[in-house]
């Protein structure tokens, strides 16, 4: 999927664009809709298997605790906190290795990604299996399914018929551009945010 806004709102609206703009806005919104409802049940039911993080975690973590004996680990402190993680020779890739320092405590690694993305690097993993240390202790709850299921929590409100809609006040005309231009400016920036997170969710779906 791609990360250009113009391109990602042709993706969505592709079947809808030509139709009135009131139909196409139901439209995104209904489409939404189904949307979280789908992934919120997903989520839900991972959790009721006794899943606690996502699959992307899962992957990430199992991939780097295969990698994790090909490491070397050097202390620096009697307080398992500090170390120098040395990388092994790995014939299959063409970048060269090199030696990564780990701060628990600061949750830093020079490879960037534990501070980055909020979860354990190979290089952390790395260490806290040779220090006996759990590893998903410094796992962000961002990655918790608990964390996604709030994403797709009642979010949307049911459309009801248009007779119940309350009535449109009469403004002055000063007043009329006025609150166009600001919920014009509104709109745009809510929809980039809104776009951004569904291109999210799409591409990683957060479990």
């Amino acid at each position: 999927m791609t990360t250009n806004l113009d391109e990602s709102i042709n993706s969505v609206l592709k079947k809808t664009r030509n139709l009135p703009i009131n139909i196409l806005v139901k439209s995104t919104y209904l489409r939404c809709n189904n949307l979280f409802n789908q992934r919120g049940r997903e989520v839900k039911a991972m959790i009721r298997s006794d899943h606690a993080y996502t699959e992307i975690i899962n992957k990430a973590m199992e991939d780097a605790q295969r990698k994790a004996n090909s490491h070397h680990v050097l202390e620096f402190d009697q307080y398992d906190i500090r170390f120098i993680v040395q990388e092994a020779i790995n014939p299959r890739k063409v970048q060269p290795v090199g030696n990564f320092t780990i701060s628990l405590d600061q949750r830093w690694c020079d490879c960037g990604k534990f501070q980055k993305v909020h979860m354990p690097c190979l290089h952390v993993v790395t260490t806290c299996k040779h220090a006996h240390h759990e590893y998903r202790a410094y796992i962000d709850l961002v990655y918790t399914l608990e964390s996604v299921s709030n994403v797709y929590r009642g979010l949307f409100e049911e459309l009801r018929n248009e007779a119940y809609w309350s009535s449109t006040r009469v403004e002055s005309s000063s007043n009329k551009v006025k609150n166009k231009l600001f919920n014009s400016i509104l709109i745009h920036v809510n929809l980039n945010l809104f776009l951004v997170q569904v291109n999210l969710w799409g591409k990683y779906k957060f479990y």
